[in-house]
């Protein structure tokens, strides 16, 4: 399989695992709603490259491989350097459709690094919060403990219908009821902060799978940039010098450059 259909696979089964977490706090489920949604617009684009580059290469690879036999066999320098500077534009034509979609997925991943990283912020507040939960969690068991001992001293001293153990009484369990409460609140955080590791995780495999896409993009655009080079280059040494075997040996490194680009974007 080529190196730019692996790195779509990859991209694929990471942001599957992005889009199956749950638990993650509002804010964070924003994030992956946005990111899986601009990923799946990434693939469409590489798709869309993937088939323009396999129909260019498609078209250009027979003409070119009969430029290079007409080439050999003696035809007029001139015809072949018509022929190659048709091979140019269409291949330039080519270009015009296939690098916007590249610069359109190079900003959809830069847009996707800035919202996962905004994960981190998420769970920096988390930690935060916990911290502070657990601030509040110790000093009402303190205070339960407190009010509880009171209560059962009241009770040893005034008997059971003291107005005084009542009130003992609910100051306890009012304390021990926010207590709950604090720990309720906690739990909550650590499932949270638990989901958000996962989400985490996720999306740095997704990233690592994201720069491995716009990579192979880029050197896909650079070959065809240079395809496109060699071309002109390939023509204007043909006008100006007419040499014949320079010529051979230059479309047959285009021919090369040619299959190495359809074999990276298949």
């Amino acid at each position: 399989m080529a190196i730019l259909s692996i790195a779509v696979n990859n991209l694929q089964s990471s942001i599957s695992q992005v889009s199956s977490v749950s638990g993650l706090p509002n804010d964070a489920m924003e994030i992956q709603r946005s990111t899986v949604a601009k990923v799946k617009e990434i693939i469409e684009h590489v798709v869309q490259v993937k088939s323009l580059v396999g129909t260019m290469v498609g078209s250009s690879a027979p003409k070119l491989q009969q430029i290079k036999q007409e080439c050999a066999s003696g035809v007029d320098v001139s015809a072949i350097s018509n022929q190659m500077s048709e091979l140019g534009k269409s291949i330039n034509s080519s270009s015009a459709s296939i690098t916007p979609l590249i610069e359109k997925i190079v900003s959809l991943n830069s847009d996707c690094t800035v919202d996962i990283a905004g994960l981190s912020n998420i769970e920096n507040r988390l930690q935060a919060k916990s911290v502070q939960y657990s601030t509040r969690a110790q000093s009402l068991q303190s205070q339960v403990n407190a009010a509880r001992k009171k209560y059962e001293a009241l009770r040893i001293i005034t008997g059971i219908f003291s107005l005084g153990l009542t009130e003992a009484f609910n100051a306890w369990k009012g304390l021990e009821d926010q207590l709950n409460g604090v720990q309720r609140e906690i739990a909550d955080l650590q499932r949270q902060s638990a989901c958000m590791a996962q989400m985490k995780s996720n999306c740095g495999t997704l990233s690592l799978d994201m720069k491995g896409v716009v990579d192979n993009l880029s050197n896909i655009r650079n070959s065809i940039e240079f395809l496109a080079n060699d071309v002109t280059e390939i023509v204007q040494d043909l006008a100006s010098q007419s040499n014949r075997e320079v010529a051979e040996l230059m479309i047959a490194a285009a021919e090369k450059e040619l299959n190495t680009l359809g074999e990276d974007a298949s």
